[in-house]
């Protein structure tokens, strides 16, 4: 019974997950008239800046004001110095899709190098 509970207690925070992921490029895409997948790498970077920052047995809430803050800087400085050029030479929508398919890229690579590619878990004990 256990097991089941501990299931769908994955199944929802999976999902939860997927669906504010969803509104997140929907939303770029409405505003930015562009699809940003870096979107995605700043989930990553968020999400492993938490598992880092854990580490250090702060409180839960300092750990994700934290990992939050980290992924916001680097989103602006990827718009300031990537996505504000490329607007300002008016440059098209495949054009800014490319530029963030490589910020995608190069953040995947750097996640994978730093972290490796073994899955990383967060236990409670982290926290």
């Amino acid at each position: 019974m256990e097991y089941l509970l501990q299931i769908t207690l994955n199944t929802v925070v999976l999902t939860s997950l997927y669906a504010l992921l969803a509104l997140g490029f929907n939303f770029l895409y409405s505003t930015n008239k562009f699809f940003d997948l870096a979107y995605a790498s700043y989930l990553i970077l968020g999400t492993y800046s938490f598992l880092t920052i854990s580490k250090a047995h702060l409180p839960l809430v300092i750990t994700f004001v934290l990992a939050v803050l980290f992924s916001v800087l680097v989103a602006v400085a990827v718009e300031k110095y990537l996505y504000s050029p490329l607007r300002n030479k008016k440059s098209s929508g495949a054009v800014m899709m490319i530029a963030s398919l490589g910020i995608l890229t190069v953040m995947q690579a750097l996640v994978a190098l730093i972290f490796t590619s073994d899955v990383q878990t967060l236990s409670a004990s982290n926290v």
